[in-house]
């Protein structure tokens, strides 16, 4: 990959693995989710709010397959690379 290239990852099977909510930019209230997270000027590049410890086992277990940095903010989980 390239410098200021995006690698485009599908999320489908992370949503089939966990019950909270997965943000995307393609979200309508992208912005408005981040600055409520506190998140804005990150490099965010999704953000899961897990409902359950197996959502954040679920998340990890997921990102480390796919190579997918992910660190904790309080309540939700954010993918960034």
């Amino acid at each position: 990959m390239t410098a200021g290239t995006t690698r485009r990852i599908d999320l489908g099977g992370l949503r089939d693995l966990v019950t909270g909510e997965i943000a995307t930019p393609k979200d309508e209230r992208w912005h408005v989710a981040l600055q409520y997270w506190g998140l804005l000027g990150t490099k965010a590049r999704f953000v899961v709010v897990p409902q359950t410890a197996e959502d954040v086992d679920a998340t990890l277990s997921w990102a480390d397959a796919h190579g997918v940095h992910v660190e904790s903010r309080g309540e939700v989980l954010v993918a960034t690379w």
